[in-house]
């Protein structure tokens, strides 16, 4: 923790939607502010030719209508957007800046991230099993993990490997 960090941190509630506005307007105003924000799975879209959908990483607020801030010489409760502050017996509540700063590690850490990793699950050699589609039941040897969301693997078909690049939600290790 440096000398110029805050001692003490505020919880702003905002107006639906409006913690990346209150987080920009204090900030330009000098005003230490924390929107945490975490990782989760977007779904994209439904295909009908499988069951699974596409899904998107997108980065979304973990407290949605709450900002964390750091002042004490204004009155956050005047900035545009913000619907009030938070408060414990009739006061403004307080958190310490070593929560704060615990909470900073566990986002960078993505501890609070609802994200499947599928990138990291598939090796080249890895036996696996096709879970939908037309070669659905199927064992499968990975051959090359793509960038992204697909992967190819060989399938024996007819007595034959033959090469078939699939979706990585389609298949699961055997």
């Amino acid at each position: 923790m440096n000398a110029a960090a805050p001692k003490e941190w505020h919880i702003l509630y905002t107006e639906p939607k409006g913690e990346e506005g209150v987080a920009l307007a204090l900030s330009k105003s000098g005003v230490p502010v924390f929107l945490p924000k975490i990782k989760r799975d977007r779904v994209l879209r439904h295909t009908r030719k499988y069951k699974t959908p596409k899904y998107k990483t997108v980065e979304a607020v973990m407290f949605p209508r709450y900002v964390f801030a750091a002042a004490d010489r204004i009155d956050l409760s005047e900035v545009d957007g913000v619907n009030g502050v938070l408060r414990r017996d009739g006061k403004w509540a307080r958190i310490s800046n070593d929560v704060i700063e615990d909470l900073r590690v566990a986002i960078d850490l993505g501890l609070f991230d609802s994200t499947r990793d599928k990138k990291a699950i598939f090796k080249p050699g890895q036996d696996v099993v096709i879970e939908e589609g037309p070669f659905a039941g199927l064992g499968a040897k990975v051959k090359k993990a793509l960038s992204g969301q697909d992967a190819e693997i060989l399938v024996d078909l007819l007595g034959r490997s033959t090469l078939v690049r699939v979706d990585l939600d389609l298949i699961k290790a055997a």
